[in-house]
């Protein structure tokens, strides 16, 4: 669920590209046509070792994320976020404690 919020960090696999002057990532989920033409989840999604093409059901997606430097930063900033939106009093609210 959270692949490719972590697909454009400097820690995923993949060469960082230039394309129309950003940079970006190719990413592709395990559940898309490539994946499953590279054969890499052939058993996790139940095809076995024959794998005809057109039963292929893509339950996923391949693309460009951008880039967006070194996962530490990226949690850096989504601890910011959660700060403003007042996610870090959860615990302390009324309603989540037993």
């Amino acid at each position: 669920m959270l692949g490719s919020a972590f697909a454009g960090t400097e820690e995923a696999p993949g060469e960082v590209e230039l394309y129309q002057g950003r940079s970006f990532k190719t990413y592709r989920g395990m559940g898309s046509i490539g994946a499953m033409a590279k054969r890499t989840d052939a058993s996790r999604y139940m095809h076995g070792d024959d794998i005809d093409p057109d039963k292929m059901v893509p339950e996923g997606i391949e693309g460009r994320v951008p880039f967006r430097g070194w996962l530490k930063t990226l949690f850096s900033k989504w601890k910011v976020v959660k700060t403003r939106h007042g996610v870090y009093r959860i615990k302390n609210n009324f309603r989540f404690k037993r």
